[in-house]
């Protein structure tokens, strides 16, 4: 058949939500995951190898925000020009940036003024609203990059979605005690 699709996801959620939203297509398709689990996103530099990857990859989904600043070099030695790039902060928006505003201020409303930067950034995956937004863009360059197979990956981003909506809330709190400190709710 057709060539397989080349994926290229920095880190493991996106990884996994490709493979989720692949579904049984997932043979057709080779999806690479740049960033080891416990690798720092601040202190990752890509190969030479990981370059050329991302240089003719049909979809590249990376995080966004200050970890990413080598993401724009790769991009410019980027072959293929029909390429789907998902930036995750970009397809949140505001929307991070409003849940973030709330958070800290139920937390401690001074004490966190002298911080360089938010913390938001590499936290997105841990909301499970924001995770169903992001399989949402992930179907939808999906669907543009293999027009053939649309009805599947819509198909399988739903079910995802009802998965994820339907976690109960207990994983949301083991979520929340992994990336802040301990809140009374």
């Amino acid at each position: 058949g057709s060539k397989p699709l080349k994926i290229v996801t920095t880190i493991f959620p996106e990884y996994d939500w490709v493979r989720e939203i692949l579904g049984d297509k997932a043979d057709h398709a080779e999806v690479t995951m740049l960033l080891d689990n416990g690798v720092d996103l601040h202190s990752y530099q890509p190969t030479a190898d990981d370059i050329i990857k991302i240089s003719d990859c049909d979809l590249f989904i990376y995080v966004g925000g200050e970890s990413d600043g080598w993401v724009e070099d790769a991009l410019e030695e980027a072959t293929n020009k029909d390429m789907q790039v998902i930036n995750l902060l970009d397809v949140l928006g505001e929307q991070v940036k409003e849940e973030e505003v709330v958070e800290g201020m139920e937390a401690e409303e001074e004490e966190s003024e002298d911080e360089d930067e938010p913390e938001y950034d590499e936290h997105v995956w841990l909301s499970l609203k924001n995770a169903q937004a992001l399989c949402v863009t992930l179907a939808d360059a999906l669907c543009a990059i293999d027009p053939d197979n649309k009805n599947t990956y819509i198909a399988n981003a739903a079910a995802y979605r009802d998965k994820l909506a339907a976690l109960d809330a207990d994983y949301k709190l083991s979520l929340i005690h992994i990336s802040e400190p301990t809140r009374h709710i």
